[in-house]
């Protein structure tokens, strides 16, 4: 038996918005049933996120807001069938991403295997576990090491498709390849180091842009993680048998 937890936020969404709306509420119908049939699944969490309200804005203004509106013409009207029909949970300011972070580590699961159905790199990457791509019907999963060293890396070089500014001249590999060179540190100690060489060891501006940037990137996991950024810890009900 397995326990699917089941990201459908914007990508669900988008994936589902079609020309009409009938259409559009049967594909996200569909896909729901699809999802559940390749990861042979009995229950499911089903996690939304707010319309752009997240606790993140209050670190970045700016936060994903390079983005420009969406063309799809019921993104709204499928995100309210998910709630309406498959229980979908939207939680205030939080986004899908760290109710998912929450309930890895914080739901104790009776049997079964846990999944992970997503199609974003932030998801897939950072939250331990197998998962599925339901976009690509694609398999992996994701140990405590790659999710750390991911979100460390991100940390760094920043991540354009969220509007996060990582530091000048640094991308991915490079800071890939900070994480990795020889020598004592954690991984956090490499990054902060990033920050004060580029801060020309000033401590204050390399705290702030340290902790602005991380504080972004970092997926919540703990009770306590909630507590800090949005004053509450999340309260989810049982997974919801299909």
């Amino acid at each position: 038996m397995t326990t699917v937890r089941n990201q459908s936020s914007d990508s669900f969404c988008y994936i589902c918005s079609k020309h009409e709306l009938e259409l559009s509420l049967k594909t996200a119908d569909g896909l729901l049933q699809s999802i559940m049939s390749a990861t042979n699944s009995s229950h499911y969490y089903m996690f939304l996120s707010p319309s752009g309200n997240y606790y993140r804005h209050s670190v970045n203004e700016e936060y994903k807001g390079n983005r420009p509106p969406s063309p799809l013409l019921f993104l709204k009207e499928v995100k309210q069938h998910l709630v309406d029909k498959h229980k979908g949970l939207i939680f205030d300011g939080l986004e899908a991403d760290d109710l998912m972070g929450f309930a890895n580590m914080n739901v104790k699961w009776d049997s079964g295997n846990v999944i992970t159905c997503a199609i974003d790199k932030d998801v897939k990457k950072t939250i331990p576990g197998p998962w599925f791509d339901y976009k690509k019907r694609e398999w992996g999963e994701t140990t405590l090491e790659d999710a750390s060293f991911f979100a460390h890396v991100q940390a760094i070089a920043g991540d354009s498709g969220d509007n996060i500014k990582g530091l000048p001249g640094i991308g991915p590999a490079k800071g890939s390849k900070i994480l990795n060179a020889a020598g004592e540190g954690t991984y956090i100690e490499k990054v902060f180091k990033a920050y004060l060489e580029h801060h020309n060891y000033r401590i204050g501006p390399a705290v702030y842009d340290f902790q602005k940037n991380f504080r972004q990137v970092y997926i919540l996991r703990s009770k306590q993680d909630f507590i800090n950024e949005v004053g509450y810890v999340p309260e989810l009900p049982e997974p919801i048998n299909y």
